[in-house]
C-alpha cells in the first residue's frame, strides 16, 4: 500500500496500482480470514511515569529536549471517541478507498481530529504486526493459534472498503470496527509508542508539552536541504534541472503551531529551525516558486524554506493550513495592527511592577528564578557569574552562578546569551562568564552563547548585544536597563561609604588633613571627574594654575539651559590626584595585616602601562581584593589597585601595542566604571582598520568653533603613519578569534577558576558592596519592569529568535544546544501568574504593555531593520500633553546632521514649539550623567563633544534651535545630574551618581522603559540590539497638572513619584510636605530646579566639583581646582553646609568647556575611529 513518504508522480501511481492489486488477490483469497487479531507485544500494560518529564496531564518541555520520542502522556487515557465515514470520489488511485473516515479523538485535556482512509488504517495494522512478530520472535499465523476464542485483541478487517462490499446501510458497522480497534491498541504502551500509531495519530513528542499550542497540523513532508538562513544557505540553485538534482532530506516530520511552523529529524526526535511567523512570513506554491512539483516555499525575515508534499492533494492540504497560521498569528503579520512598526502588538490588560535600583530589582529576580519550573532565559551585555543577588548577607547560595547552578540540577534549563568582547580590548570576559555558568551544572543544563564573532573578514566589531532580560518559564519576564554584573547594585540610600562602623565619621582638622597630604607626597583625594577634567586640560597643553576664590563665586552663574548628555562609565584618572580608592585602600591593608603605617606606595607608570586610578566608590572595602589567580600574579599591584579581570595573555597583548590607546564605545562605558588598572584597550581601534572609511578630512561641525587639527601637518599621510599599528591590532585580533573559537568548542562542563580573589571585609554578612562591585559603585543603574503573561511570552519571543540564529550560525550540528520553541499564547490558565508573592514586595498593576526593540541583521537574522524604539520614543513625546520625565545614560541627538541621525532632537524641538504656539504650560525634565564615564580621556572627549553638541554647542544644538525660534528653552526644558557626598575616615568626599537608566514617562500614563540610550547606537536598528518594553496605564487615580485635577495613571504616576522623591531626598521622610504631584505647575518646576540649583553652589563651594558651568576653559580648569577647598580649610563649616544639600539632584552643567573645541585630534587614536563610534 501507498506510505506517507510516497513521492507522487509517475512512480507513485505505480506503487498504488500494485498495493491494489496485491489487496484484491489478498482480499478474495479463499483460505483469507476476513479479520485478523494483533496480539499485543506483552502483557505489560503499565506506562511508567518519569516525573522530572511530567506535570498532571502533560508533557513538560524537558520531555522535548530528553527525546525519548514519547509521544502519548503515561497513565493519561487515550480514547478514540468517534470515527464517522463519508463517502467521496477522489478518482481513481481512490477506487479501492473511496470512505473517508473522520477520527476524533482525546487525550487528557487535548481533543483532536484526523481524516484517514482505509489504506492508512491497513498502514497502522501492518506495521505493529511486524513490530510484535519482532518482539515475540513468531509470526502472526502462530500467534493467533494459541489465542482463546473469546480473543479480546484489536481485530483489524482486512479487506479494504470496495472488497468487504461496504455501503452506506452498513458503513456505521464499519466504523464501529476500527473504532474498537484503535481503542485497544491505544491501551498498550509499545503500541501507543510506536512510530507507525505516532503516524496514523498526526502527534509528536511535542504535540501534548505544557506550554505549548495544540497542533494545528502535523505529518511527514520532505526538507530541500541547505535552505537560507543567516550563515548557511545554498551555493547555487538548479531551477531548470530535474527534480532529482535538488537533494531533497529524507522525511522530517513537520509541525505547525499557534504562531510557528518547525520540524523535527524522526531518528533523533531532534526539533529543528523553527520558523516564526512575523512580518516577512509568506506562502507560495507551484514550480514557479518552490521549484519543485508539489512544493511548498515558506519565507520569514530570518529564513525561507522549501517543502515538497506526496501530491496535490496534500500540498493543497499543508498550504491551508499554513494560511490558517497565519492568519491565527495576523497580530506578528499585519502592519496595522502593531503601533512604531514593532515585531509584537499591544498586549492589553497585563500586570506590571516598576523597580527603582538594583537591590529590589536582583532581590525580585533571585526569588524568582527559585520559582522557575521548567526554563530560564538570560541576555546581558555583561555578566558577572560572581554577582551577589541579596544583599548584605554572607550566604553564598545567592551568588548568580550558584543559584542557577541549583535550578539546574533541580532539572531547570537555563540558556544565556551574552555580548561576545574582542578580548584583546575589553575586560567583559564573556569566555569566563561562560565557563563558569557551564561548569555549574553537573547535568549539562546551563547553555551560553557568546555573540558576535570577530573575524578580519565578516566579523561584527563596531556594534554588540545590549538587552538587559531575564525570562522565566515564559511567562514572568524582566525588562531594563540593568545587567547582572559587577558595579550595578544599589538602593535608595545610594551609599558613598560602606565601611560600617570601622568608618572615623569624626571629621578630622586642618592640620591633619594637610599632615595626610604630605604624607602622601603632596598629593591629596580628589573625585574622580576632577582629575578626568585635568587631565583633558592638560592634553590640551594646559598647566595647572593657581587660582583664587573668586573662581568659585565671581565666575557666570551655572546652568543656562542644556538638553544633553552621553555618560558612560568610570573615568581615568591622572595627574597629581590621589584618588580616593587609592586611601580606602591603604586603611584597608594596613587593618588587615595589623599595621596601621600608611605606605608611600605612589601611581606610576609601570613599563607602557599607566595606572588608571578609579573613581570614588561607595565605600571601598572590597575594592582592592587580594587576587589569587596565577593570570594575575605579573601584574598583582595594579590589580590590587583595580582588581579587573584581565589575564596575563591579554595583558602582554595590551603592552604590545605601545601606547597606542584605545577608548570605549558608548555602550563599553557601561564597565569601564568597573575596569582595569590597566589602560583599557576598546574595539574602537580594530574598527577602523576592518572594512570602515576613514575620513582624514573631518572637520568640526559646529560653527565658528577652531578647527580639529589646525597644528596637523601631513594629516594626509596619517594612514601610512598608523599602517603598523593597524597591522599589529588585526594580528591581535586574528589571533584572539582563533583562540576564543577553539575554546567555544569546549562544551564538557569544568570547573571555573576563581578571578575574584578573597574580599577583605571579614563580615560580609553586614556588607552591601561586596568585592568587585566597588568598581562601580556610584551607579544609578534602574528603571525595570517586570511583565506577565501574553507581554512576557513577547520578550521571550526576541529572546527565543536570537538564540537560534546564533545557534545556526555557531552551533548548527551540536545537537546539546537546541532550539528553542514560543509558548503559547492561547491558553488562559498558561497565562496566568498566581504565585506574584513569592518575588514582589506589593502587588503589580494593570496595564496595556508592547514590546519594542532595536535588531537587524546582525543581530537577530533578520532581512530587515526594525527600529521600533526609536519610532516609540518619537510617538511619545509627540503625544505629550503636558510633561516629559526623562532618564538616560546618553543624550546623542541633533536634528539635520550628517554624522548622527536619530530625530528626537526633531521630535523634542517639535513639541517645545508647539507649547510655546499654544501658550501651555509644558515641562522636560531630564536626568543625565555629570560626565561621560569612559576609561580614556580621549574618549571621555569624543562622547561629551557630541552630547554638547546635542544640547548647546553649535547652531543645530537643541537649545540654540529654540534661541533662534523665539522659544526661551529653560521656560520648558531643564537638564539634572546627581551627586552624593559622605565622610570617609575623617574626610569629606563627594562623587557623581552614575545615571545608567533608560526611562522615559509622559503625562503620568504611559512610559518607555528598557535597554535603550539616547543616541544612533541604540535607536537605528542596525547598530546594537536592544530591547524595551512601552506602558499604558489601565488603572487611574486622581491626580493634578498646572493646578488642575486630572485623572493619572497608578503605575507610571507612582514610578515618578517615587523617583522625584530620591531626587528631593524625601524618599524616607518628607517634613516640610513638598507636593510633588503636579510637575508641570510652575511653583514645582522651579522649586525642583532652585534645589538642583541651590545643591550645586554648595558642592561647589564645599569641593569645588568638576564638571561646572564655572570652567568654560581649560586654562580656567587650574584656577578652579587649586584654589584651597572649604573641606579641607574649614571641615566643621563644610560639613554645616552640606547639611542644607536636599536629596541627589544637582544641575547639569550645560556650558561646561563651552568655549573649547575639545574633539579628539587626528594624532590620537580616538580620533581616527569614526565618529559612529560615539554617537
Amino acid at each position: 500500500m501507498a506510505r506517507h513518504d510516497d513521492s507522487g508522480g509517475v512512480s507513485a501511481l505505480v506503487r498504488h496500482t500494485a498495493g491494489m492489486a496485491e489487496l484484491a488477490i489478498n482480499a478474495g483469497h479463499p483460505d483469507r480470514k476476513h479479520n485478523e487479531y494483533l496480539p499485543y507485544p506483552d502483557n505489560n500494560f503499565n506506562d511508567p511515569v518519569d516525573e522530572r518529564f511530567q506535570r498532571a496531564d502533560k508533557f513538560t518541555v524537558a520531555h522535548v529536549f530528553d527525546r525519548s520520542g514519547r509521544t502519548f502522556v503515561p497513565n493519561v487515557p487515550v480514547h478514540v471517541k468517534s470515527i464517522v465515514a463519508e463517502r467521496t470520489y477522489a478518482g481513481f488511485t481512490e477506487f479501492l478507498n473511496p470512505y473517508l473516515y473522520c477520527v476524533t479523538t482525546k487525550h487528557g485535556p487535548f481533543e483532536w481530529t484526523i481524516y484517514k482512509r482505509y489504506r492508512n488504517f491497513n498502514d497502522l495494522h501492518k506495521a505493529l504486526v511486524q513490530f510484535v512478530e519482532a518482539e515475540t520472535k513468531h509470526s502472526i499465523s502462530d500467534l493467533e493459534k494459541v489465542q482463546e476464542e473469546e480473543n479480546e485483541n484489536p481485530c483489524f478487517p482486512t479487506r479494504n472498503d470496495r472488497m468487504a462490499f461496504i455501503n452506506d446501510s452498513i458503513v456505521r458497522e464499519r466504523c464501529q470496527i476500527l473504532l474498537e480497534y484503535l481503542n485497544k491498541i491505544l491501551k498498550h504502551p509499545k503500541f501507543r509508542n510506536h512510530p507507525a500509531t505516532r503516524e496514523f495519530f498526526d502527534v509528536s513528542c511535542v504535540s501534548f508539552v505544557y506550554g505549548l499550542s495544540s497542533s494545528i497540523k502535523e505529518g511527514y513532508l520532505l526538507k530541500r536541504s541547505h535552505d537560507d538562513y543567516r550563515g548557511h544557505s545554498i551555493f547555487f540553485r538548479l531551477p531548470f534541472f530535474c527534480d532529482f538534482c535538488k537533494f531533497h532530506h529524507g522525511r522530517k516530520w513537520f509541525i505547525i503551531k499557534d504562531s510557528y511552523i518547525t520540524y523535527m529529524r524522526p531518528d533523533t526526535y531532534e526539533v529543528r529551525f523553527p520558523m516564526l511567523v512575523d512580518r516577512a512570513f509568506d506562502i507560495q506554491t507551484g514550480f514557479r516558486h518552490a521549484r519543485t512539483p508539489h512544493g511548498i516555499k515558506i519565507t520569514n525575515l530570518q529564513r525561507s524554506l522549501v517543502l515538497k508534499c506526496r501530491n496535490k492533494r496534500d500540498c493543497e492540504e499543508w498550504t491551508q493550513h499554513l494560511l490558517n497560521l497565519k492568519e491565527q498569528a495576523k497580530s506578528f503579520v499585519s502592519s496595522q495592527a502593531s503601533r512604531f512598526n514593532s515585531f509584537a502588538p499591544i498586549r492589553r490588560k497585563q500586570l506590571a511592577h516598576w523597580f527603582i535600583n538594583g537591590k529590589s530589582y536582583m532581590e525580585s529576580v533571585a526569588k524568582a528564578l527559585l520559582t522557575a519550573r521548567e526554563e530560564v532565559f538570560i541576555t546581558d551585555w555583561w555578566l558577572s557569574p560572581e554577582i551577589m543577588m541579596m544583599r548584605p548577607t554572607d550566604d553564598e547560595s545567592f551568588r548568580l552562578d550558584n543559584l542557577l547552578g541549583k535550578i539546574a540540577d533541580d532539572g531547570i534549563r537555563v540558556y544565556v546569551l551574552v555580548f561576545k568582547e574582542m578580548s584583546f580590548a575589553m575586560g567583559l570576559n564573556s569566555l569566563h562568564t561562560k565557563r563558569a555558568l557551564i561548569g555549574k551544572s553537573k547535568k549539562g543544563f546551563i547553555k551560553v552563547i557568546r555573540h558576535p564573532d570577530h573575524y578580519p573578514s565578516g566579523g561584527v566589531f563596531l556594534w554588540s548585544h545590549h538587552e538587559k532580560l531575564v525570562i522565566i518559564d515564559q511567562k514572568i519576564a524582566f525588562v531594563g536597563g540593568i545587567d547582572l554584573c559587577f558595579g550595578r547594585w544599589d538602593d535608595d540610600f545610594m551609599r558613598l561609604v560602606d565601611l560600617g562602623e570601622e568608618n572615623e565619621t569624626k571629621l578630622k582638622m586642618p592640620a591633619e588633613i594637610e599632615a595626610d597630604k604630605q604624607a602622601a607626597g603632596g598629593k591629596e583625594t580628589v573625585e574622580a571627574a576632577e582629575m578626568v577634567t585635568t587631565e583633558m586640560a592638560e592634553n590640551a597643553g594646559e598647566s595647572p594654575a593657581k587660582g583664587s576664590d573668586q573662581m568659585r563665586t565671581t565666575v557666570t552663574p551655572p546652568n543656562k539651559g542644556s538638553d544633553d548628555v552621553k555618560p558612560g562609565e568610570q573615568t581615568h584618572a591622572s595627574g597629581s590626584g590621589h584618588h580616593m580608592k587609592t586611601a580606602a585602600k591603604k586603611w584597608i591593608e594596613s587593618k588587615l595585616s595589623g599595621n596601621d603605617n600608611d605606605g608611600n606606595e605612589s601611581d606610576t607608570e609601570k613599563g607602557n602601562l599607566r595606572v588608571s586610578r578609579k573613581p570614588l566608590m561607595r565605600t571601598l572595602t572590597s575594592t582592592d581584593n587580594k587576587l589569587t589567580n596565577n593570570s594575575y600574579e605579573q601584574d598583582s599591584q595594579s590589580q590590587r589597585m583595580s582588581n579587573w579581570r584581565h589575564s596575563k595573555t591579554n595583558l602582554n597583548r595590551l603592552r604590545s601595542l605601545d601606547s597606542f590607546e584605545a577608548g570605549q564605545d558608548d555602550h563599553a562605558a557601561h564597565t569601564n566604571a568597573a575596569l582595569p588598572s590597566n589602560r583599557f584597550r576598546s574595539q574602537n581601534a580594530f574598527n577602523k582598520f576592518v572594512h570602515q572609511t576613514i575620513d582624514f578630512a573631518r572637520h568640526d561641525q559646529t560653527q565658528n568653533e577652531p578647527k580639529v587639527f589646525d597644528d596637523d601637518e601631513g594629516a594626509i599621510r596619517r594612514q601610512q603613519r598608523y599602517a603598523g599599528k593597524w597591522r599589529r591590532l588585526a594580528k591581535i585580533i586574528r589571533k584572539s578569534s582563533s583562540e576564543e573559537e577553539n575554546s567555544e568548542d569546549e562544551e564538557k562542563p569544568e570547573e571555573p577558576q576563581s578571578i575574584i580573589g578573597p574580599s577583605p571585609v571579614i563580615d560580609t554578612k553586614h556588607r552591601y558592596f561586596i568585592g568587585k562591585d566597588y568598581s562601580n559603585p556610584y551607579e544609578k543603574d534602574f528603571e525595570i519592569l517586570e511583565k506577565y503573561a501574553e507581554a512576557a511570552r513577547d520578550v521571550a519571543r526576541h529572546f527565543i529568535q536570537r538564540w537560534n540564529i546564533h545557534k545556526c550560525e555557531k552551533f548548527l550540528y551540536n545537537d546539546s544546544y537546541p532550539f528553542l520553541l514560543p509558548k503559547t499564547y492561547d491558553d488562559p490558565d498558561e497565562l496566568r501568574v498566581t504565585n506574584w508573592k513569592d518575588f514582589l514586595d506589593a502587588p503589580p498593576c494593570k496595564v496595556d504593555a508592547q514590546c519594542v526593540r532595536s535588531v537587524g541583521t546582525w543581530s537577530i537574522g533578520t532581512r530587515t531593520i526594525e527600529s521600533s524604539i526609536q519610532n516609540a520614543y518619537i510617538q511619545m513625546i509627540d503625544a505629550a500633553k503636558y510633561y516629559i520625565y526623562i532618564e538616560n545614560q546618553f543624550f546623542i541627538t541633533i536634528a539635520d546632521d550628517a554624522v548622527v541621525k536619530n530625530q528626537l532632537a526633531e521630535a523634542l524641538f517639535r513639541r517645545v514649539l508647539r507649547a510655546h504656539a499654544s501658550n501651555e504650560k509644558f515641562r522636560i525634565y531630564i536626568v543625565l550623567p555629570l560626565l561621560p564615564g569612559f576609561d580614556n580621556v580621549n574618549a571621555v572627549q569624543a562622547v561629551l563633544y557630541f552630547i554638547m553638541r546635542s544640547i548647546t554647542k553649535g547652531e543645530q544644538s537643541l537649545f540654540k534651535r529654540l534661541e533662534n525660534a523665539g522659544v526661551p528653552p529653560d521656560d520648558y526644558i531643564s537638564f539634572y545630574g546627581m551627586r552624593a557626598h559622605d565622610v570617609l575616615m575623617g574626610v569629606l568626599v563627594t562623587e557623581i551618581i552614575y545615571v545608567h537608566s533608560k526611562l522615559m514617562i509622559i503625562d503620568d500614563r504611559m512610559a518607555i522603559c528598557g535597554s535603550a540610550n539616547i543616541n544612533d547606537r541604540s535607536l537605528l536598528g542596525q547598530r546594537d540590539s536592544e530591547f524595551g518594553i512601552v506602558i499604558n496605564d489601565l488603572e487611574e487615580e486622581d491626580g493634578m497638572f498646572n493646578g488642575k485635577k486630572i485623572l493619572v495613571g497608578k503605575f507610571c504616576s507612582s514610578w515618578r513619584k517615587q523617583l522625584f522623591a530620591m531626587m528631593l531626598g524625601i524618599q524616607f521622610e518628607n517634613p516640610k510636605n513638598i507636593d510633588i504631584n503636579d510637575p508641570t505647575s510652575d511653583e514645582f518646576y522651579d522649586y525642583f530646579r532652585g534645589v538642583a540649583k541651590k545643591n550645586t553652589l554648595i558642592y561647589e563651594e564645599v569641593f569645588a566639583t568638576l564638571p561646572s558651568d564655572r570652567v568654560r576653559r581649560f586654562d580656567q580648569v587650574g584656577q578652579y581646582t587649586e584654589v584651597p577647598k572649604l573641606k579641607d580649610t574649614d571641615p566643621i563649616q563644610a560639613q554645616d553646609k552640606l547639611k542644607a544639600v536636599q536629596g541627589l539632584v544637582v544641575e547639569y552643567p550645560l556650558y561646561f568647556l563651552d568655549d573649547e573645541n575639545y574633539l579628539p585630534s587626528l594624532r590620537t587614536r580616538e580620533g581616527l575611529v569614526p565618529n559612529v563610534m560615539w554617537t
